[in-house]
């Protein structure tokens, strides 16, 4: 019996979405492909990177944007997955998607997609610490290699001279070929503390890491491959411009920057700031 691609989506949708607008919207998505061609009369195992490349062609040729085409090809990728973990599929289907245009969207995460990122990575999921690495990336600016040079012997902590506990981390060698101090917040100090003062140590691994990155980016960020864990560092330093107006030297110190041309190309403007302001004018 042909197990098609819709019948495959229809049986499987509630489990592959839960909101019921991004449902609706994939489901919709689904059917559009299912009806290319002959795909529909297709079993699922048998569609093949060709069959993909084809819609992919057929969308651009009717006016879709690179944007939208990502977004069809962040739904394949997932209902892909889900028939090979079923035993439907040998294998998901390797193809390629547009580029995304740099300026269709600010390369920083919000405060929900920070939330539903370390929902993602609930005390369920195999890769539960990454929530911690999330936390820890956007709280405090560091990059991914400096955060998997933290041990405990480079964190101290103190009272400052207002009587407040203070947290820092000590980096020896950075990007910029300078050591420098890292103030962190509670929250970052928690994070962790979670993961045992040593990132590196407890239960990092980098195929894992990448791996649940991609699947997550599928899940929650359309599959948009512009939103990488160096992201955090860009989300730190607009927080830090647009949230808490702290000036740009600021910033830049606590980055590592040589140069606050560096500094400025991370910090983007918030659109509910920026209207904010115009609301004044």
């Amino acid at each position: 019996m042909t197990l098609n691609f819709k019948t495959f989506v229809e049986a499987e949708k509630r489990r592959l979405w839960d909101a019921d607008d991004h449902r609706k919207r994939s489901v919709a998505k689904a059917a559009k492909f299912n009806s290319f061609k002959g795909i529909g009369q297709m079993d699922i195992s048998d569609i093949g990177v060709r069959d993909v490349h084809q819609f992919f062609d057929h969308l651009n040729a009717t006016g879709r944007s690179d944007t939208t085409i990502i977004r069809y090809g962040a739904m394949l990728t997932k209902v892909f997955r889900a028939a090979k973990r079923l035993k439907d599929i040998p294998e998901v289907p390797e193809f390629t998607t547009p580029r995304a245009a740099a300026e269709v969207r600010p390369m920083y995460f919000t405060k929900k997609q920070v939330l539903d990122m370390c929902d993602y990575f609930d005390d369920s999921h195999p890769e539960w610490w990454m929530r911690h690495w999330i936390i820890i990336g956007c709280k405090t600016g560091m990059r991914h290699g400096e955060i998997l040079t933290i041990t405990p012997e480079t964190i101290t902590s103190g009272i400052s001279v207002s009587g407040n506990t203070y947290h820092e981390v000590y980096l020896a060698k950075t990007k910029a070929l300078t050591d420098r101090r890292v103030a962190i917040s509670t929250t970052a100090r928690a994070a962790l503390a979670a993961l045992g003062d040593c990132p590196k140590r407890a239960h990092y691994d980098a195929h894992k890491f990448y791996r649940a990155w991609e699947e997550m980016r599928v899940d929650l960020l359309d599959g948009d491959a512009r939103y990488v864990f160096h992201t955090t560092r860009h989300t730190f330093a607009t927080d830090m411009a647009n949230d808490l107006k702290a000036p740009i030297s600021t910033i830049g110190n606590a980055m590592g920057h040589r140069s606050l041309k560096t500094t400025a190309r991370y910090i983007k403007t918030k659109s509910e700031h920026q209207h904010a302001l115009v609301e004044q004018l």
